[in-house]
């Protein structure tokens, strides 16, 4: 996602933390290795941005109305400064949701430098944080700064390991249990972009994450396979289950048809990779790359996302 994007998503996003006695066990599940996990089964979630008069809340629930299914997983964006869980996030868990929380080292003015937190200097407010996510009791998807490939400002693959291990070791001091550890990168770090996706892995993790988009440009359409086959290959040989955490297609200006049959794709492809334990679509607008992902960009490509969806298998 663009720094841009991240932050108006962001700016969407309460701060206020909350305790809550939500408990769903059943989702711990997929913190399983690749090689342990029971087949048949990918959750099946999204990121919904607000349209029109939507808020945050409405967003999701017009989106699930209109595919015919309740969410699994809610995609959520916030700032270092941003409470861990905020209202936002509490709700969706109350619905019986798993919330997925990209936490970013990027405040409303400045961005937070990974040497200064695996340094230690942000010990005090990652302290917080954990102790807020303990209390809070409900199951999360945590991933410390998804996709820092596209935030080399902030410091350099060493130094991003450094501060991702640095927030999990103090997570960990707070007996933190209810965290699933998400470390998610885009997709071209895994066809060797940026230094290639080892050299920004921490040591330890639970699952593997991978973001990508077919944009289509009138040059190029990619099938989901191709998009994310590098991931699911390094996903296997790591043990490690993927988090396919943003996933979008805009429509084919040529063809009518082809966000349909891409939909479908994804979802024979996914049932064909036991590795994918999540698969979080992004129903968004790209103001980057003035692409539409929702999924009613078209009435077939509103049918076939829906046809996927309630599918058994993305229960």
């Amino acid at each position: 996602m663009d720094r841009r994007e991240f932050l108006k998503v962001s700016a969407l996003t309460g701060t206020t933390a909350f305790a809550w006695g939500v408990r769903m066990p059943e989702v711990l599940a997929i913190q399983r290795s690749a090689s342990t996990l029971a087949t048949g089964h990918c959750l099946w979630g999204a990121h919904a941005e607000p349209r029109g008069t939507e808020n945050f809340r409405s967003a999701i629930t017009n989106l699930e109305g209109m595919i015919g299914r309740g969410l699994a997983i809610s995609r959520h964006y916030v700032l270092w400064e941003s409470s861990i869980p905020d209202r936002h996030q509490v709700w969706s868990a109350q619905q019986g949701r798993l919330p997925y929380v990209s936490w970013h080292a990027v405040s409303r003015r400045e961005g937070v430098s990974w040497g200064s937190i695996a340094a230690g200097l942000e010990d005090a407010w990652i302290r917080v944080q954990a102790r807020s996510v303990a209390q809070a009791g409900f199951p999360i998807l945590l991933c410390f700064h998804h996709e820092p490939e596209n935030d080399t400002s902030l410091g350099d693959a060493a130094q991003f390991v450094g501060a991702y291990e640095r927030v999990r070791s103090v997570f960990a001091s707070e007996a933190v249990t209810n965290v699933t550890w998400v470390t998610t990168l885009m997709r071209t770090a895994f066809v060797g972009g940026h230094g290639g996706h080892e050299a920004w892995l921490p040591s330890d993790f639970d699952l593997l994450g991978v973001d990508g988009y077919n944009r289509y440009a009138g040059r190029e359409w990619s099938s989901f396979a191709t998009m994310f086959g590098p991931a699911r290959d390094a996903a296997v040989a790591l043990g490690k289950g993927l988090v396919i955490g943003e996933f979008g297609c805009a429509e084919h200006g040529g063809n009518p048809e082809a966000k349909a049959a891409w939909f479908t794709d994804a979802g024979a492809t996914i049932k064909s990779w036991p590795e994918v334990t999540a698969a979080v679509y992004s129903h968004s607008y790209s103001a980057k790359y003035r692409r539409a992902y929702w999924v009613d960009t078209s009435p077939t490509s509103l049918s076939s996302f829906e046809t996927v969806g309630l599918d058994p298998y993305f229960a």
